[in-house]
């Protein structure tokens, strides 16, 4: 099966329903096996599909580095700026100092892991991603570099079956020893080598049907009996998982694509919640940032505390969360309407 002709609208859709579902996990706090089985991964893969065709050498190497660290470093030591600075004014206000030195040592820090100081813990939250993909991609243009002589059609093969190993032995390694906790999210982006190189393949190969079918049946067994957590590392029965984590992200695939054809349409109706969608896609990683700065600051609740009416009324948890993802979206809307913001955060 080949992918490469469907509607490039298909992705953006899927990463917008995906940075959705994230934020909703977070915002009620709870480990959805449902959610958890592929939105992480899909990232991954889809970073992984869309690489280009790679030069070797060490010229072409640092430039690549270069490119990589613009699109993900720059966006990473903004947002946390902006959250040191929110919190130095909240230091002083409340004087309290660790309100500023804790998201300015997890600035340096940069791990997904946490580090337990005097000050508080130290650790990056949802933006563990951005850090973890910026090694994904340095470390996977390094496994090509280091494979080029291998024949063409071996060398795809060669280049999942190092990325399936080296991701079994990280979370080996964080699960079952007494690793300390890793500072700049490197197990993280070793750990999704896997997820990115399949993505990779997928483009450059065509997928038996077969084994589409079986990735799709193994996927409401991976919910039930699997578990993946990205975040730690960590997969319940790897087989399975990453199986069921394939074939979920392939039937969002498949439904996207669909989705993606309304637009074509001209009723309304179908296009508005559809080119949200599809916009929340193009700036996920904008989205992704207000959100850490949300999580960190509580900024997003000290709005809904200020609005004298909403303040008063009396909420269910939906309920909650609908007004928070609104706020969320308008301050997304707003930014992007900003030159440099815009420039630095969205595709």
């Amino acid at each position: 099966m080949s992918v490469k002709q469907k509607y490039n609208k298909t992705f953006d859709i899927m990463k917008g329903i995906c940075i959705l579902l994230m934020i909703l996990c977070h915002l009620l706090n709870h480990n959805y096996r449902f959610i958890y089985s592929f939105h992480m991964p899909l990232f991954f893969i889809l970073a992984g599909y869309f690489v280009k065709d790679i030069t070797f050498s060490l010229k072409e190497f640092g430039v690549f580095t270069k490119k990589n660290a613009i699109r993900l470093l720059v966006p990473y030591f903004v947002t946390m700026f902006v959250l040191s600075a929110y919190g130095l004014w909240q230091a002083v206000a409340k004087e309290n100092i660790n309100l500023f030195l804790r998201p300015l040592l997890s600035t340096f820090w940069m791990g997904a892991d946490e580090w337990h100081t005097s000050f508080g813990i130290i650790s990056v939250n949802a933006l563990w991603f951005i850090i973890a993909l910026f090694w994904t991609r340095t470390l996977f243009y390094l496994i090509l570099w280091s494979i080029q002589r291998i024949e063409h059609k071996n060398r795809d093969c060669v280049c999942v079956i190092i990325c399936g190993v080296l991701t079994m032995l990280v979370s080996y390694l964080k699960i079952y020893t007494a690793i300390p906790p890793c500072p700049l999210s490197i197990m993280q982006g070793v750990n999704a080598l896997l997820f990115y190189s399949i993505g990779w393949y997928v483009k450059r190969n065509e997928l038996s049907p077969c084994l589409v079918v079986f990735s799709i049946i193994c996927w409401p067994f991976a919910i039930y009996f699997g578990q993946i957590e990205m975040f730690g590392c960590y997969y319940k029965i790897f087989p399975l998982d990453v199986l069921g984590a394939c074939g979920a992200t392939w039937i969002l695939y498949e439904l996207c694509s669909c989705v993606a054809k309304l637009l074509e349409m001209k009723r309304k109706v179908w296009q508005l919640p559809i080119r949200f969608l599809d916009w929340a896609g193009i700036n996920s990683l904008l989205i992704l940032c207000v959100h850490e700065f949300d999580l960190r600051s509580g900024f997003i609740w000290s709005i809904k505390c200020r609005v004298p009416y909403i303040n008063e009324m009396v909420f269910r948890g939906g309920e909650l969360v609908a007004i928070h993802l609104f706020i969320a979206v308008v301050i997304c809307f707003l930014l992007t309407k900003i030159p440099m913001v815009n420039k630095l955060f969205c595709r």
